[in-house]
């Protein structure tokens, strides 16, 4: 195993991936080009390996210990030996990573990598296409990573710039002082000294480079030469390496310019100017002279800050005794279909409680989601993410709202737990690349950041599940646990992508929790029959869609959301409105029949893992009106729910409303009429002599009277025979009109 890096003989990445058989070279396809065909070789796997979208897909997905590991390689002139790398490795401390306290307390200490931990670091990181190794002990890190590599600003000052910053003969003054000379000419005994005739500038300068970095990314001798220093001067450079900061020449302090000229005669820093940081303490001489500032060098100060700079490692996963029992979980994933099964309900009927067209990528949509789930007791705060996975599960139409061809073949037919395996197959799968923006990602990515973080939210939906498979039932994670797990998947991801890790977990997380799949850190079956449907899909990384994987994960969920069929109908007596009269309740996600049937005849007051139904006076009347007045036709729409004693009690309401909306017309129709005035009595009427007068009226009171008996006679026996033609016998007598 080499322990010496000649970086003046670099192998070259294309050699190895050329080398490459083929199934190495197919996974490292897919991995770093999935866009890509897996069967290119050759030539052809060459220029897709070596692209800016490989290099870009590659530092998107890998592993952060494995970013760590390779940006110590990159700081390193982007070769190094393993010997080297276990100088400069140090693991981050469990404080770092906020591990769980104990009675010991959290250690604070960060310690060194081991040979045999880095080395398989850097086998993943190969595996990843970050780095390789050539010859056996040496890695290298590939042109087409190197060239966007995320800069460490203390780390990225490499030894090109400090040739690039220095004059030339100072530049080879200084070499010559350190030993740094060219290898001597074959046959002599002298050094061959570099000039323009024997080489062009560029030639020299890349001689010079490789010279210097093999001197200076070897941390054993650069911290060997600081220790040649005075201690002030020692000390003061390790400050500088690891304060991180590039004071100007006029901050600085007799010793730090005295360790300034130390370092810079020993080619460990050089000085350059830069535009400087305005202060309100500067004065305006010192404004207008001095923007320089010392530049350490990246291979030094990383040998200088020592355990400063350190490698990340996962938050530990630990179990715990759980706080909530396996029925919430159950619950949580009944809510979540009974609201989807309502809102699939909506959109199809066209019955105007949803806006029309519902794009469901805009503001005003969300609204109308969420007045929709609070008006039958839903959960707003959960509705808009029930919806996004009915869109990204193909079951309803982005643009519109309206179901597609697969909801109306698949879904409407569906019991409650292949409903539930369409949303967790909707939530698996995201949105897809075009489909809307995420909330979580910066305005204005470019097209490729906006496609990679769409290709890899399934990876980390799928994270979400295989933690969650981890617990058994009497067990559960803490929330830092399972932040830190989802944290160490999507940090690269996003920090790569513009878009803001905390709220891709959160969003993650929220939706994981309405289906019960992870659920304040529980889990249960949800989690286990995703995994036993899909885990061989996942291992062999294959892709299916969204209808196949919850064909698959159906299976396993199989009875699992219970299906409400039976319902309890009671009479309201307190704290109810005047008109209500009923209440339906059922335990569970009611199925198609029995929800239709009771948004026929009542309006839906609760939306959750119990679902209830108000059947008040309007609701009953609307029903009624639906069926032009027919009984018999009201209860053949409510078949699913009639039995003889929801019948009965059915039957019993409408036939009080009746009764009291036809009293109220008999009122109407039989309302006394009004007293004539004496005012209406004729001005030219004839008078009468008195005595004429009182036999005329005598003769017509009795006349009157008799006609008055014989009235209500007749008046008695037209009532009597109204009563019995319009008695109510039965329900084929019952109508509102």
């Amino acid at each position: 195993m080499e322990r010496n890096v000649d970086y003046s003989g670099r192998p070259r990445y294309e050699d190895f991936i050329l080398n490459l058989d083929g199934t190495d070279l197919r996974f490292l396809l897919s991995r770093t080009c999935p866009a890509a065909d897996t069967s290119a070789a050759g030539q052809e796997a060459v220029e897709l390996l070596m692209s800016q979208d490989s290099a870009h897909t590659a530092l998107s997905f890998c592993d952060p210990d494995v970013l760590d590991v390779a940006h110590l390689v990159h700081i390193l002139e982007d070769s190094a030996s393993l010997d080297t790398l276990t100088e400069v490795a140090y693991w981050a401390s469990d404080a770092d990573v906020m591990a769980h306290d104990t009675p010991k307390g959290v250690d604070r200490k960060r310690r060194r990598v081991g040979k045999q931990q880095l080395e398989h670091v850097l086998r993943r990181g190969q595996r990843q296409g970050l780095v390789w190794e050539e010859p056996a002990g040496v890695w290298h890190v590939p042109p087409h990573i190197s060239e966007v590599f995320p800069a460490e600003p203390s780390l990225s000052f490499r030894v090109a710039d400090l040739v690039a910053n220095m004059p030339a003969d100072v530049l080879s003054r200084r070499m010559e002082r350190m030993g740094l000379e060219p290898d001597n000419a074959p046959g002599e005994g002298t050094p061959r000294a570099l000039n323009a005739s024997d080489l062009t500038v560029r030639n020299v300068q890349a001689r010079q480079v490789e010279l210097i970095a093999g001197f200076l990314c070897d941390p054993v001798k650069v911290r060997a030469l600081v220790m040649t220093a005075p201690v002030d001067i020692r000390n003061e450079l390790r400050w500088m390496a690891t304060d991180e900061k590039y004071l100007p020449s006029y901050m600085w302090s007799e010793l730090r310019a005295d360790a300034v000229r130390w370092a810079e005669e020993r080619l460990l820093l050089t000085v350059l100017e830069e535009p400087a940081m305005p202060t309100f303490e500067q004065e305006s001489e010192a404004r207008n002279e001095s923007t320089v500032v010392a530049r350490l060098v990246g291979a030094v100060a990383l040998a200088l800050k020592g355990d400063m700079w350190s490698i990340r490692k996962p938050h530990p996963t630990e179990s715990f005794p759980a706080t909530l029992e396996s029925k919430e979980l159950t619950e949580a994933s009944v809510a979540a279909v009974a609201f989807a099964s309502a809102f699939m309900d909506a959109a199809g009927s066209g019955d105007g409680r949803l806006k029309d067209p519902l794009h469901m990528y805009e503001e005003s949509s969300l609204l109308w989601i969420q007045d929709f789930a609070a008006s039958i007791g839903a959960s707003a705060f959960a509705a808009p993410w029930i919806v996004e996975m009915l869109v990204n599960a193909g079951l309803i139409h982005a643009d519109s709202g309206h179901p597609t061809p697969r909801a109306l073949q698949y879904w409407y037919n569906a019991d409650a737990s292949t409903r539930w395996a369409y949303l967790a197959a909707g939530f698996l799968v995201g949105r897809g690349p075009w489909h809307g923006e995420f909330p979580w990602v910066t305005m204005g990515v470019d097209d490729l950041s906006h496609a990679t973080l769409a290709y890899g939210y399934p990876y980390a939906a799928r994270e979400v599940v295989s933690l969650a498979a981890q617990l058994e039932e009497d067990q559960k994670f803490y929330g830092c646990c399972v932040e830190g797990h989802m944290a160490w998947n999507v940090d690269n991801l996003c920090a790569r992508n513009g878009a803001d890790g905390e709220a891709m977990v959160g969003w993650l997380l929220e939706q994981a929790g309405i289906l019960g799949i992870l659920y304040h850190g529980h889990a249960s079956w949800q989690a286990m029959a995703i995994m036993y449907a899909l885990h061989d899909i996942w291992l062999t990384d294959q892709h299916v869609g969204a209808q196949r994987m919850a064909e698959l994960i159906a299976e396993y969920a199989a009875g699992q959301v219970p299906t409400a069929e039976a319902v309890q109908i009671a009479r309201l007596f307190k704290d109810a409105a005047p008109n209500e009269r009923l209440a339906a309740t059922l335990d569970g996600v009611a199925s198609n029949q029995v929800a239709l049937a009771l948004d026929f005849i009542g309006d839906r007051e609760t939306c959750a893992e119990t679902s209830r139904w108000i059947i008040s006076e309007e609701s009953l009347r609307r029903a009624c009106l639906a069926v032009d007045g027919d009984v018999d036709v009201l209860f053949s729409q409510l078949g699913p729910l009639v039995n003889s004693s929801m019948k009965l009690v059915i039957y019993a309401e409408l036939v009080r409303i009746t009764k009291t909306e036809k009293l109220q017309e008999m009122y109407e129709r039989e309302a006394v009429a009004s007293t004539p005035s004496l005012d209406d009595v004729p001005e030219n009427a004839a008078s009468e002599t008195d005595t004429g007068e009182r036999a005329s009226h005598g003769a017509q009171t009795d006349g009157s009277e008799r006609t008055a008996d014989s009235g209500r006679a007749d008046s008695s026996g037209r009532s009597e025979d109204s009563d019995d033609s319009e008695g109510l016998e039965g329900p084929e007598q019952l109508s509102l009109f």
